[in-house]
């Protein structure tokens, strides 16, 4: 094993650590000592270049390759503590952790922290960069890491972490607290038993990056139990204050499972990230819960995926799958967009819960195909208008009598949907928009005299990949107003659906919006006003404190790119002292040689030396300066005007973060504790986003903790509406296409009252005929009608129970 520190450089080659062959320990030794070595590298306040791969002569060309390196049979692999660490050509097998060893993430291949694990020094500016021999498995590139725990774990560093094949490990990477600095993790093939990457805490990285990696989670391996279930492929934990513009694009997530699956990609209290391109595979994963979730998140992009789920999931809704979708938002703050994503076999397509407000907000041409529910919005949702959005749905449900294409759970049958209309031409050309099974029929309207078409910007349309391959012209920004923000403004939003909870909520978000937008601010007299008059509420102190939150992590753009420049010279150093060192092995240098080589080896290293002393000033000069920033914070949050519940909440939550987080601690004290699970355990919709933040910080202390949203809105007296089943009234309506006779043949259930409505293809009424429960088929003359596509609602006791479309041909 080797321990070193104060700044020395290592390089390392052709080694083997084999933790599994162990000395006795000593006599008088009062130390535990495990079945299995405690680490191949513990590194303090050093640089490692743990990655030799090319011979080179003096001339510089190559003129061969190193073995690699092999750590296995260990507790640990590398730990290195305010180091910067160029790792390849590493080989990693059978680290896993030994309780004799109680240090933090043990089990872990390559930890890499700026957190000093004594506690007395600041944090600095390091860097991991380590790459492995390639993630194609099928062309026998070999593995990396192997039978792990913990792949790589990372804390305030900056992580480039490329061309690793994970080969059966716990978890693939856990990238923590990288605010004001950049991970970029892409091009890995990682097979994991639980999550394949954690992204904890990361608000105001500068770049965060997860591109064409590929997931394969849900594996049992060494010292699994066949209880121990795979969590998620991808997980976001966040504060929701993030200021930069993180993506997790182009990977492809899949999952085997027998055991329970929570996501694919799951983001909580996440702010401006961009999920795109993504291939989610959940086929065989038996009780999946989502494909892509995003629960309190700001601004979020879910565009151009492709989510598939298991046919298991589409019957009608027992509680386990009730809120189970491929594609699930729950509580979106002030913008975002769904977009051109193609959704499958899920119970609900797309599920929208909670409010989101709206200013640019849009659900827009996505592909909808089997699903019990394609779109589902809860009595709880708030997306606003959809106008003329391109969504398109391609089948039936796979229930025709208790699944919708779209549905809206309005608890007053006729009043809501208007505030959150989806507004389409029913036919574009020669193709039917319209869905044959929405719930309630006037959800869907047509466009205003003058206007058509199934995009707002047509000319023309576009939807699915056509859109997602060129992101133009069509359709952001396709803007669209939004008729409840008057309601919002002036407080008179009405209960049901929306609870006095949802109104502060909707406030809050509209407050932050036009905070950050001054555009949006100055556009409307009544926002103005609006914006002028709520300065005095609790949301806008806190408003204040997540606008410095923002700024907490983010450096000087010149000190930044001063610090990036810096560490590109620490590499090109570290290189100039492994060919140096190289050139000291030719046997035929004289004795003056070597030392003349030693010297500027030397001098090489004091270079090192006070570009790290340059970075970790500048860094420390900053961390004081946001210590100073979370000071004035807390008293600013002490001082917010919190009576209510979800006032209360987000001032306490505040209080934790910027007691542990802000000051990057990852630990709390047991009061801590007890406020997060209080408040992660309440209902969303009465708790407020507070409630998400709470859900995040306790992932550091159970990583499993699950959340019944259902149950504990039900027990605040909350309702999350769901469908029941019932017996089936059965319709059939013949023949189609018609020519002068139309045939409803029906039966219907003791005491219902039924009716049969036809609309033309701008919805207008054209007639309506009662059904008679006494009799069981209707007879009706279109010849009057003229030939084209209709539509038909079947009403039973005021709510539509059965629909479709209808071709008069002559």
């Amino acid at each position: 094993n080797a321990a070193f520190n104060s700044h020395i450089s290592l390089e390392l080659k052709e080694c083997e650590v084999d933790g599994a062959q162990l000395k006795q320990p000593y006599i008088g030794q009062n130390t535990i000592v495990g079945t299995k070595g405690f680490a191949a590298v513990i590194a303090h306040d050093a640089i490692l270049a743990i990655n030799k791969f090319e011979i080179k002569d003096n001339n510089g060309n190559i003129t061969g390759y190193y073995d690699n390196n092999e750590f296995k049979n260990l507790s640990n692999g590398i730990i290195a503590n305010k180091c910067n660490l160029f790792l390849e050509n590493n080989k990693f097998e059978n680290i896993n952790a030994d309780p004799a060893y109680a240090n933090k993430y043990n089990g872990t291949a390559i930890f890499a922290s700026d957190i000093d694990l004594t506690g007395l020094k600041p944090p600095g500016f390091y860097s991991l960069n380590q790459t492995g021999f390639g993630s194609d498995v099928s062309a026998g590139d070999p593995a990396s890491f192997s039978n792990c725990d913990y792949g790589i774990v990372a804390e305030k560093m900056n992580v480039n972490s490329t061309n690793n094949n994970m080969n059966v490990i716990k978890a693939g990477y856990s990238v923590k607290g990288s605010g004001g600095r950049e991970v970029y993790l892409a091009d890995n093939f990682i097979q994991s038993n639980n999550d394949g990457i954690q992204l904890l805490f990361n608000d105001n990285a500068e770049s965060l990056i997860v591109e064409n990696n590929t997931i394969d989670f849900g594996y049992l391996h060494h010292g699994s139990s066949t209880n121990e279930i795979p969590i998620h492929g991808i997980i976001v934990m966040d504060n929701g204050t993030s200021s930069s513009e993180p993506q997790i694009i182009n990977n492809t997530i899949s999952s085997a499972s027998i055991n329970a699956v929570r996501s694919g990609i799951t983001l909580n209290r996440a702010s401006n990230y961009e999920v795109g391109g993504n291939d989610v595979d959940l086929h065989g994963a038996a009780n999946e819960q989502g494909g892509i979730r995003a629960f309190g998140c700001n601004n979020i992009a879910i565009n151009c995926n492709t989510v598939d789920g298991s046919a298991a999931s589409l019957g009608p809704a027992p509680d386990l799958i009730n809120r189970q979708a491929g594609i699930h938002v729950f509580g979106a703050g002030y913008s975002g967009n769904v977009g051109c994503n193609t959704v499958d076999q899920f119970h609900n397509g797309i599920l929208f819960e909670g409010s989101a407000n709206n200013q640019s907000f849009d659900i827009t041409g996505n592909n909808f195909n089997t699903h019990h529910y394609g779109l589902h919005l809860t009595q709880s949702s708030r997306v606003g208008a959809q106008d003329r959005r391109g969504n398109l749905w391609n089948v039936d449900p796979v229930n025709t009598t208790t699944g919708e294409n779209a549905i809206y759970e309005d608890p007053n049958s006729q009043g809501y949907p208007a505030l959150n209309p989806i507004i389409v031409d029913a036919i574009v050309g020669t193709s039917p928009i319209w869905p044959n099974f929405v719930q309630p029929a006037n959800w869907f309207q047509p466009p205003n005299p003058g206007t058509s078409g199934n995009f707002t910007c047509d000319s023309p349309i576009i939807i699915g990949d056509e859109f997602c391959d060129t992101y133009s012209p069509c359709p952001w920004p396709c803007n669209h107003t939004d008729a409840i923000d008057d309601e919002v403004i002036d407080g008179t939003l009405q209960n049901p659906p929306y609870t006095d909870e949802t109104l502060y909520m909707l406030q809050s978000e509209l407050y932050a919006a036009l905070n950050r937008d001054s555009i949006l601010l100055n556009s409307d007299s009544l926002l103005q006003a609006f914006y002028n008059n709520s300065q005095t509420e609790a949301f806008a102190t806190f408003e204040s404190v997540n606008e410095e939150l923002l700024e907490l992590y983010q450096l000087d753009e010149t000190v930044y790119n001063s610090l990036q420049q810096n560490n590109t010279t620490i590499e090109t150093l570290m290189n100039d002292i492994g060919t140096k060192l190289e050139q000291m092995q030719d046997e035929t240098l004289s004795n003056a040689d070597i030392v003349i080589q030693q010297n500027e080896v030397s001098a090489l290293q004091g270079q090192l030396s006070s570009l790290i002393n340059t970075n970790n000033n500048a860094v420390q000069l900053a961390q004081t300066s946001e210590l100073l920033t979370t000071a004035s914070l807390e008293i600013t949050n002490n001082g917010a005007p919190a009576t209510e519940t979800i006032e209360l909440n987000e001032q306490s939550i505040n209080e934790v973060y910027l007691n542990t987080i802000a000051e990057g601690k990852y630990s709390f004290e047991p009061t801590e504790e007890s406020t997060l699970l209080s408040i992660a355990n309440q209902c969303p919709l009465s708790g407020g986003a507070a409630v998400f933040t709470a859900r995040s910080l306790y992932f550091l202390i159970d990583p499993n903790m699950i959340y019944d949203d259902r149950n504990l809105c039900l027990q605040q007296g909350i309702i999350l509406r769901e469908q029941k089943d019932k017996t089936p009234n059965i319709f059939s309506v013949y023949p189609n296409p018609a020519n002068n006779i139309v045939n409803v043949v029906y039966t219907l259930n003791e005491n219902d009252n039924a009716k049969f409505v036809l609309y033309d293809n701008l919805g207008r009424q054209l007639f309506e005929k009662n059904l008679n429960n006494n009799n069981t088929q209707l007879q009706l003359d279109v010849s009057n009608i003229n030939s084209g596509i209709y539509f038909y609602v079947i009403y039973v006791n005021k709510a539509q129970e059965y629909k479709g479309k209808i071709v008069i041909a002559r």
